[in-house]
């Protein structure tokens, strides 16, 4: 089984996102098994599903890059979802300065990569770009 790196800091910042989207969406989100591989799922107040969320918290300003790289298996497990389902899914960013999200269609590029400050060699996989423009601003 693959370490898990996941802190309880990062388990906040995700839930202040979550906060943010219901706030700006007038949806409810609703965290989901790992199994779904994607964060939460989005739902009216009758519980009805509207699409699902992966939240990514980074550490850096929203324009330090001109893309921003996710696994490729996350944009797999979201065209999935959005597949069987016909709802959206969506990837929301916080950086330091910004909260934006983008659809998870096609990404931009791909390639291969991830992190390297880790000694970990699970972190270097097929990764999808998406442009920094293409996000927009999650207005709360």
């Amino acid at each position: 089984m693959r370490q898990q790196y996941e802190t309880e800091k990062d388990r906040q910042n995700e839930q202040v996102v979550a906060e943010a989207i219901e706030s700006a969406w007038k949806l409810r989100t609703v965290k989901m098994p790992k199994s779904y591989h994607l964060d939460y799922a989005l739902t009216n107040e009758d519980n009805s599903l509207r699409g699902f969320v992966e939240i990514k918290c980074r550490r850096t300003k929203r324009y330090n890059y001109p893309t921003y790289l996710i696994s490729l298996s996350k944009v797999l497990a979201a065209k999935r979802l959005t597949a069987s389902t016909n709802l959206n899914s969506f990837l929301v960013v916080k950086w330091l300065d910004d909260i934006a999200w983008v659809y998870f269609n096609d990404p931009h590029t791909l390639g291969f990569g991830g992190r390297t400050d880790r000694n970990d060699s699970a972190d270097q996989e097929p990764v999808a770009f998406y442009r920094i423009t293409d996000f927009k601003q999650l207005s709360v």
